[in-house]
């Protein structure tokens, strides 16, 4: 009888970690998103343009780009006077979002 029982509880332990691969591997598919980080003069000329007369006050610190469903979205940390660090995200099309 302690075999059986023995058996029974191995056997739900395999299925729930089973389960529980499944699961996460489908969430991890559906995100599809990809970052990299990139240069400034690497960027398209709407988002070095918007850079040039929106924020021409501020030093840009970094750049890094995220693809999300073959849409980019570029995360530009911009640094201003005092130093103080602020994060903008500008879409492929220009718009700078909030």
């Amino acid at each position: 009888m302690r075999k059986i029982i023995a058996i029974l509880l191995i056997m739900l332990g395999v299925g729930e970690i089973y389960a529980y691969n499944v699961n996460s591997n489908s969430e991890e598919k559906s995100k599809e998103t990809h970052s990299v980080i990139i240069e400034i003069d690497k960027l398209p000329s709407t988002i070095q343009e918007i850079l040039f007369y929106e924020f021409k006050d501020y030093i840009v610190k970094s750049v890094e780009a995220k693809r999300i469903n073959d849409n980019y979205i570029y995360e530009i940390t911009l640094i201003d006077s005092e130093n103080y660090e602020y994060t903008v995200y500008i879409n492929d099309k220009g718009v700078i979002l909030e």
